[in-house]
Parts: C-alpha cells; sequence; structure tokens
C-alpha cells in the first residue's frame, strides 16, 4: 500500500509537471531527483550514494549485474523456487552457452543458508538469490553465503526486494557483490522505479547497456563521445518515472523514521499470533517463528484439505482480505500498516472457510423453551461468531428472529446464542455465516417439527423461511448473506 503523503508527492509533482512542463524542471534540478534518491537509497541499503543507481524495476538491474558478470564458464547457483527476475538473466546466459545452473531447493525441512553455501565448490563463479524468498519467507544469511562464494573467488547478487522496507538491509555487512529492489513492494512506492547497488570495485565497469542519462554531463547531450559518469550513475538508462522517484523517497523517509527493526519486531508480533490461532484451524507455517530463517513479514500457510488459490479468492471476495496462493502455500505479507484487527479478520476468513465446509451443525442445549405444546422459540442460546464487525453486517438479515404464538411476538434484536459445531474443534469453537444460517434452519425445523408446521421462522425481509434459508447439511454458499 502506498501511504498518504507518498501519493501527495507523486500528485504535486504531476500536477506541475502537466500544468507547466519544464518551467519548474530545470536540467538540474531534473538530476537532482534521482541523485537524492540515490543517497536515500544508500542509507536504506547500507552503502554509499556513488555505489548507487536508479533504474526502472528490479529486473533491470539484475540483467545490468548479469550482463557486467557473466562468465565464460562455470556455475551458477541459484534458488530453484526464486523470483524470475533472478534467475531469468542466468538462464538467458546458459542459453547461450559456456555456464552451467545449479539449483538448490528451498524445503522446509533443511536450512536454505546452508545448502547454498554447501552447493558453491571451485567452479562456481556466480551465486544469486533473493534474501527472502517471496513466495515462502525463508530469509537466507547473507554473510556465510558471501564469504563461501568469495573463498572460490565467485560474486554474490541479492534480490533485496522482500526486505528492503521490511526490515535492516546492509550490503556492506553481507558482503554482496550487487543487490537490487523494487520499489513497490515493502518500500510501498509506485511501480516503474527500483533500486541497484554495486561493490565498489564493480562501479568502474562499462554496462552491458548504456543511456544518456548515465553519462558524465547528460544535459550536455554529446552524441559523438561516450563520457560515462564515474559513479554508479553509469548504469542509469534515461527518462524514467520521476512521479515514481518522488514517491520512492517520500516512502523512504517515512519507513526510515519508523526504523526498520521497529518494523520487522511488528511483523514478529503479528505474526506468533496469526500462527498460533489458525494452528487449531488445521493451518502451519511453511516454517515455524521459532526458525532463524523464517522471515516475520512473509508467512505461508498451508493446509492439507484447502487449495491455497481458492481460499485466496474466497477471502478476497467474501472478507476484502487480500493475500496470495504462491509456492504451494497461503502467502500473508504483514507490514507496518498491518495490525491485530487485520489478524483477527484473517483467523474469522479462515474459520469461516473451514465452517462452511463442515459436516451440519448441532446446536447444543434445549431446543425449545418449555414444552413443544408453547411453541416459542426464544432465540439460539448463544451464536459464536468470531469477529464482531462480521456479526454486525449480518445481523439485520441473518439474526433476526419472528417467532409467533398466537397474539405473541417475539423478535430479539441480538441474540445471545451459541452455535457449536461437531468436528469444529478444527474451527476453533469459531463458526462462520454459513454455519449460523443451517443452525437457523435446524431451529426452525426443530419448531416445525414440534408445531406441527404451525410456526415458522424466517430472516427479516423474508416472506418465509424457504425463501432464504441454506438447507441443513449442505455446504453454505455464503454468496447471498450480506458482508
Amino acid at each position: 500500500m502506498i501511504p498518504e503523503p507518498t501519493i501527495d508527492a507523486m500528485e504535486a509533482f504531476l500536477r506541475e509537471t502537466a500544468r507547466f512542463g519544464n518551467l519548474y524542471l530545470s536540467d538540474e534540478q531534473e538530476a537532482a531527483i534521482l541523485d537524492d534518491l540515490r543517497s536515500a537509497g544508500a542509507r536504506l541499503l547500507g552503502t554509499t550514494a556513488d555505489a548507487v543507481a536508479v533504474v526502472s524495476g528490479a529486473s533491470e538491474g539484475l540483467s545490468q549485474v548479469a550482463s557486467l558478470l557473466e562468465p565464460e564458464d562455470g556455475t551458477v547457483v541459484l534458488v530453484g523456487s526464486d523470483f524470475p527476475s533472478v534467475t531469468y538473466p542466468w538462464l538467458a546466459a546458459a542459453e547461450r552457452g559456456g555456464i552451467s545452473l545449479r539449483f538448490v531447493d528451498d524445503r522446509a525441512d533443511r536450512d536454505l543458508t546452508r545448502d547454498l553455501v554447501e552447493a558453491i565448490d571451485p567452479a562456481t563463479v556466480v551465486v544469486a538469490f533473493g534474501v527472502v524468498q517471496y513466495a515462502t519467507g525463508t530469509r537466507v544469511d547473507v554473510r556465510p553465503v558471501a564469504d563461501r562464494a568469495h573463498e572460490v573467488g565467485a560474486r554474490v547478487v541479492v534480490d533485496a526486494t522482500q526486505l528492503a522496507g521490511a526490515g535492516v538491509v546492509d550490503m556492506g555487512a553481507w558482503g554482496a557483490d550487487a543487490l537490487v529492489t523494487s520499489g513497490y513492494k515493502w518500500l510501498s512506492a509506485h511501480g516503474g522505479v527500483a533500486l541497484l547497488a554495486l561493490a565498489p570495485d564493480l562501479v568502474p565497469r562499462r554496462p552491458a547497456l548504456v543511456g544518456w542519462m548515465g553519462a558524465e554531463h547528460p544535459f550536455a547531450f554529446d552524441p559523438l563521445r561516450l563520457r560515462l559518469a564515474e559513479t554508479a550513475r553509469r548504469f542509469q538508462l534515461s527518462t524514467m518515472s520521476y512521479a515514481s522517484a518522488t514517491g520512492l523517497g517520500s516512502s523512504i523517509a517515512m519507513l526510515s523514521a519508523v526504523g526498520f527493526e521497529r518494523i520487522e519486531g511488528h511483523a514478529r508480533g503479528l505474526a506468533a499470533s496469526l500462527i498460533d490461532r489458525v494452528a487449531e484451524l488445521g493451518w502451519r507455517p511453511f516454517r515455524p517463528p521459532d526458525d532463524p530463517s523464517a522471515a516475520p513479514h512473509i508467512v505461508s500457510l498451508r493446509h492439507a484439505d484447502h487449495d491455497p488459490a481458492v481460499t485466496a479468492e474466497r477471502l478476497a471476495s467474501e472478507f476484502g482480505i487480500v493475500c496470495g496462493g504462491r509456492g504451494g502455500g497461503l502467502r500473508i505479507s504483514l507490514h507496518v500498516y498491518n495490525d491485530g484487527d487485520d489478524v483477527d479478520r484473517l483467523v474469522v476468513g479462515l474459520g469461516d472457510g473451514l465452517a462452511v465446509e463442515a459436516a451440519q451443525p448441532v446446536v447444543r442445549g434445549p431446543a425449545l423453551h418449555g414444552d413443544a405444546e408453547r411453541r416459542h422459540v426464544r432465540d439460539l442460546d448463544r451464536v459464536v461468531l468470531a469477529g464482531e464487525d462480521r456479526l454486525r453486517q449480518v445481523r439485520a438479515d441473518l439474526l433476526r428472529v419472528d417467532v409467533e404464538r398466537g397474539d405473541e411476538r417475539d423478535v430479539p434484536d441480538v441474540v445471545p446464542a451459541e452455535v457449536d459445531v461437531h468436528q469444529a474443534g478444527d474451527a476453533g469453537g469459531r463458526v462462520g455465516v454459513g454455519v449460523v444460517l443451517d443452525a437457523l434452519d435446524q431451529r426452525r425445523r426443530a419448531v416445525a417439527d414440534a408445531d406441527d408446521g404451525d410456526s415458522h421462522l424466517t430472516h427479516a425481509g423474508s416472506p418465509s423461511s424457504s425463501s432464504g434459508d441454506v438447507p441443513c447439511g449442505q455446504p453454505a454458499d455464503p454468496a447471498p448473506s450480506p458482508g
């Protein structure tokens, strides 16, 4: 998500450019936009401004690095489930011939850092990986990998896209030779801008791709001589999305003011709560939170009976919760703007999905108050519906019970009831809208049986129970339910 101050900064830039063109954007000011961002990026990434270039995307930066390093032979070590922008440049290089590729698996029962270290041998020339794996949240300890790689003369390329903005990035302490990060992920900016950082000995190398903005004096517009900047700015190509660059600078300032250690600690607390609460629903993380390789801000949940992609679609459509099915898991991303209420809603959503698919519910407590002859239903005993907001949304249509007994009508505004579900130990006693519908339908049938069909129970606004109830014993379709 993009913070409001970042949006404001981008809109202000766009308004000035749209209305006045270059009247308020001189050559010097245009250059300063990216120079200021390079300085902010250097502080973010743990390096110097001279080592940073502003590029249009992580893929551009990673491809520039691959072209810069491309060896004539040797082995490149990669993670088999990494994001494609990390692997594609090396797949292309392998197709051109000369190098071979070795893939390491990200397995829950193994330490990915150790496996990368062990995969490095004297034939290794490059090791490239995401410091946090986008699908599983597995975190690599860069320093041991870099130490081993440098022992055999190999280079280390790190994609920090899934960490920068969510935790501490320190290129110098890590010993990485090249590092990239997108601006639109955890850095909470817009697309079209990214950062590339290089080790000091790589900065003077000539890029495989050059552009006019990489010149020492780009606004000299000299078409006859190629004089590149002495710094990593030589890797900058052309006019880019300055609005996005302005926004990235704003977001970096905001996140830096909060502090990346604090942001990481915040995510760790939310992740621990989430993992603990969904365990009773049958969801398990790819790596437990006490695993040093588990990044707290990306939690990949697994369930033996649920397709993560289907679950993600249902959470989005029914609860407005955005997550993704990635790498065989339900990827939950926890950032500075999330809080305990978001975790509560997610737990409700996951519990609701299990409840809807559960067997027919059983309402505990007396089915009727008093003798059957009274033909009077007060209410359900208690309703447990995790998430008070969800309860309020459906109360008007779902929980108003119309009960007739001669000339007496009882329509409770609040139903202090409890619906308990057999096999709902899986759902931790929390039930969703579909289960409440089933329970209401079951109560209606109990009343009808006791009253020989004279009494009826309906949803508010429904002419009869048959028009709105979900058939008891069938998986409830929550779509007709409000909220």
